[in-house]
């Protein structure tokens, strides 16, 4: 479902994009206003966070990972996400390490990466899939690794 990630928009011939009549006039141009935004924060972050790895500055990368989500969260308005996250996030890290291995890095970053394109290519039902896995993925290597901590005790 695609409500909570902005209206449903067309292209001109020309290339620039108008909303769907729907009949709300001013709030489908305040959405319209708010994807350019993300679009905007979104590529700057993905930027950073190229520049980050590639200079093999971890802590920055990281920190730039971490805003990826947080970009969403503030996007869809939900204090909800924005909680589960603090609470999560750090156990999902300590247990999965994923951020020290320097293939799990370059996966996310080539997801980070892919997640941005179909958001400036305005492909909401394909942003939604990606995430959805890419957050699943994470769990995946916290559980794999609460295991091997169990299996070493």
């Amino acid at each position: 479902d695609r409500a909570h990630l902005g209206p449903v928009v067309r292209a001109h011939d020309d290339g620039h994009q108008v909303a769907a009549e729907d009949g709300t006039g001013g709030h489908q141009l305040a959405v319209l206003q708010a994807q350019g935004a993300l679009r905007q924060v979104l590529r700057e972050n993905v930027e950073a966070g190229n520049r980050a790895l590639s200079c093999g500055e971890i802590a920055e990368w990281e920190k730039h990972s971490k805003q990826f989500h947080k970009i969403f969260y503030a996007y869809a308005q939900s204090p909800c996400l924005d909680e589960a996250d603090a609470k999560l996030r750090p156990r999902l890290e300590l247990l999965s390490c994923i951020y020290y291995q320097s293939a799990s890095r370059e996966k996310i970053n080539k997801e980070h990466n892919e997640i941005l394109r179909l958001v400036l290519d305005d492909n909401f039902e394909a942003v939604q899939k990606l995430m959805r896995a890419h957050l699943e993925c994470d769990m995946l290597y916290a559980i794999k690794g609460y295991h091997a901590y169990k299996e070493n005790l």
